[in-house]
């Protein structure tokens, strides 16, 4: 079975509301420690990470766009 990168919103502790981090990986826990590297964030002040698949429906035109653009580079 191939795996395929998805897009996961990372909530932290300190974020302020509706704010959240992009990060690209294959499993919640790769994205929860690769956010942690990329934003500086502390590990056990990760409230959740949010699949792209299981992001409401309006959110997800979004999402993939977002996932376009963060694979274009």
């Amino acid at each position: 079975m191939k795996r395929k990168l998805s897009l996961f919103w990372i909530i932290h502790f300190s974020s302020k509301p509706n704010e959240r981090h992009e990060v690209i990986a294959l499993t919640k826990g790769q994205a929860i420690e690769k956010a942690c590297l990329i934003y500086r964030l502390k590990k056990r002040h990760v409230v959740t990470a949010f699949h792209v698949g299981k992001a409401r429906e309006k959110h997800r035109s979004y999402l993939t766009r977002r996932l376009r653009e963060l694979h274009s580079w």
